[in-house]
């Protein structure tokens, strides 16, 4: 460690054209029972009044202004150089932390002294307002969603909110961390120095740039998780998760990092049944929602890595994988295209698993 390895905690929020929930954002840190050693808000380009709403508030957060729009991966990386702390965590502009979260992540690192990676666990919400167009736009977070205020009684509800109990900690398998995503990028909790060392978030992944920095850091230390709830990740029309045009480029950027030797212990082979299926994950309703968008359908290359990552020889989860497709294919894919996709799940005769 170097100079900056004291024990607080140092919150970076990443922020483009986030006027309209970055008080609330900022107002959820100010509430924290625990105090906070800084909050750096990392301006990424924008054009909306964010930068005047975090100079301004209450929080007294320190801000930072990029210039141009990087993306959030870059943003993020500026806030793990800025950071003045070893300990960093994460929170997205539309994002909050019920009041308890930093106390209780601080509570488990000093528990566990030898831990420098914590995920922990979330809660999904959206604002009423946003309910018609969600549920009427098939958004695919919007079944997830357990909580709706009012958008201008976000902050005074969430404080009646009750906290979880206790969690208990555990330590997440590598082949875990490579099976996909395993919470959102708020719940993080990372050491500064070791993630720089290891290239930060990935800024140049089209999405996802987090997991490939947790898959990054897995393999130099172990991940602690608790399944604490303390995290409010927000569900809009507008989520990056889903309008990003990402699952050609994560495809192929998944399967290399799982079968590719660099994490999955030498003396194991480099399939599905050393590291575990894609299915079962938060990553597997994007993949197919996102490819069902795609124009033109998606490449040999494409379909070979989704296999790779896919790939089980349990039929519960080949009857659930077919179903899931199926649903998507109908809803999203033009008919020509529909019956290639139906052919593809089916497969050989031999290999044909009824839904």
């Amino acid at each position: 460690m170097d100079a900056h390895a004291d024990h607080g905690l140092t919150v970076v929020v990443p922020v483009h054209n986030g006027a309209r929930t970055l008080p609330d954002t900022l107002e959820s840190l100010r509430l924290q029972t625990a105090p906070l050693h800084e909050v750096i808000v990392i301006d990424d380009g924008s054009t909306d009044e964010s930068v005047r709403i975090a100079r301004s508030h209450p929080v007294a957060a320190r801000v930072i202004e990029l210039g141009p729009h990087r993306g959030a991966a870059f943003a993020r990386n500026t806030g793990l150089l800025e950071a003045r702390t070893e300990r960093v965590a994460f929170l997205d502009q539309d994002d909050l932390w019920l009041p308890t979260r930093a106390e209780r992540v601080l509570a488990v690192f000093a528990a566990h002294p030898d831990l420098q990676v914590l995920v922990t666990g979330e809660r999904v919400f959206a604002v009423a307002e946003d309910r018609a167009d969600l549920t009427a736009g098939g958004h695919p977070f919007a079944e997830w969603v357990t909580w709706w205020p009012a958008a201008d009684r976000v902050i005074a509800e969430m404080t009646d909110l009750p906290a979880d109990a206790e969690p208990e900690f555990t330590w997440v398998r590598t082949s875990r961390v490579l099976s996909g995503s395993l919470t959102v990028t708020t719940s993080y909790v990372l050491p500064r120095t070791l993630s720089l060392q290891v290239g930060g978030f990935a800024t140049w992944a089209r999405s996802a740039d987090d997991w490939v920095l947790l898959q990054s850091l897995a393999a130099h230390t172990p991940i602690g998780s608790i399944a604490d709830r303390s995290v409010l990740y927000r569900v809009h029309p507008t989520n990056t998760s889903v309008t990003t045009r990402w699952p050609r480029t994560l495809l192929t950027l998944a399967a290399a990092m799982r079968h590719g030797g660099a994490l999955v212990p030498a003396d194991h082979e480099r399939d599905a049944a050393s590291v575990g299926p894609l299915i079962g994950t938060n990553l597997l309703p994007h993949y197919l929602y996102a490819l069902a968008e795609e124009p033109g359908g998606r490449s040999a290359a494409d379909t070979w890595a989704l296999w790779q990552l896919l790939a089980t020889q349990d039929d519960r989860t080949l009857r659930n994988l077919t179903r899931l497709a199926r649903v998507q294919v109908r809803a999203r894919l033009p008919e020509p295209l529909v019956s290639r996709t139906r052919r593809l799940l089916r497969g050989p005769r031999s290999d044909r698993v009824e839904a």
